[in-house]
């Protein structure tokens, strides 16, 4: 019950925190469904399946730490995500800035399933989905809609994000490999100041034309480290250690992208 609330009230405050950042700017409008899904080259459906597939797995990890049992922890933890996450596309569908997204509605779902149906059916998750954020240059050039300042850029500014695909091959009982080692594939993209075009009217009514800053995509693949798979005696480091499920660390990589491969050693 006292996780229910807490999390209950971490969604209240944290939605309500999201409405100041994105929507308190916007009029409201008659409910209104867009077609977005070309948008930021994919970038906010990955965030959206993401955001989903994090909220389940923490939670989940949180009621199976109390003693329920893995089937039953698994559901609440779905839902907590389901539930975190459809008030969202409510805001979007009422402001006028905005407007629902079914893709967003079905990367929340397939984020939310992604980590239900791994500790349902497993005793653990071998695959994760993670996330890494970097400064990028692009919201100096458009800083109201990429973020005026650091907490709204790594939010907003899907040119500095990456989102990742990781899966840890061992079980924590065998010896044979690290249980916290595996191998993760990357996604991102850049050069994106707006959603379908780096071309657009500014609110005095000038044509701002920045078509000559190429967007492009970005893949990656490298190795992963998983700190939840360590063992300790700390009950703090294992909260800490689930919480960094979520975020992909500064490790090498080998990126592809506009045509060439490279080898990155520490990707930030």
């Amino acid at each position: 019950t006292y996780i229910s609330i807490g999390l209950g009230a971490g969604t209240v405050i944290t939605h309500a925190g999201l409405y100041q950042l994105w929507y308190k700017d916007y009029p409201t409008q008659r409910f209104t469904w867009i077609n977005d899904n070309h948008g930021w080259l994919q970038m906010d459906k990955i965030g959206h399946g993401f955001s989903a597939f994090s909220i389940a797995h923490v939670s989940t990890s949180i009621y199976r730490s109390t003693g329920l049992n893995q089937q039953h922890s698994a559901l609440y933890g779905t839902l907590w995500a389901l539930g975190f996450q459809t008030p969202i596309e409510i805001f979007d569908g009422f402001s006028a800035g905005w407007g629902a997204s079914s893709g967003d509605l079905i990367a929340n779902t397939g984020g939310a399933l992604l980590s239900g149906l791994q500790h349902f059916y497993l005793d653990d998750a071998p695959v994760l989905l993670r996330w890494r954020y970097g400064s990028s240059p692009y919201p100096a050039m458009r800083p109201g809609t990429l973020g005026s300042n650091p907490r709204e850029r790594w939010l907003k500014d899907y040119n500095g994000q990456s989102y990742w695909l990781s899966y840890h091959i061992r079980k924590r009982d065998d010896a044979r490999w690290p249980a916290w080692l595996g191998i993760a594939a990357g996604y991102s993209a850049n050069g994106m100041l707006g959603s379908m075009e780096n071309r657009w009217t500014d609110a005095g009514g000038q044509v701002q034309d920045y078509t000559h800053v190429q967007r492009y995509r970005q893949w990656f693949i490298g190795p992963d480290i998983r700190f939840s798979r360590i063992r300790t005696r700390s009950a703090v480091l294992r909260k800490v250690f689930l919480l960094l499920d979520v975020y992909r660390l500064p490790l090498p990589v080998a990126e592809l992208s506009q045509g060439r491969l490279r080898l990155r050693p520490l990707m930030f």
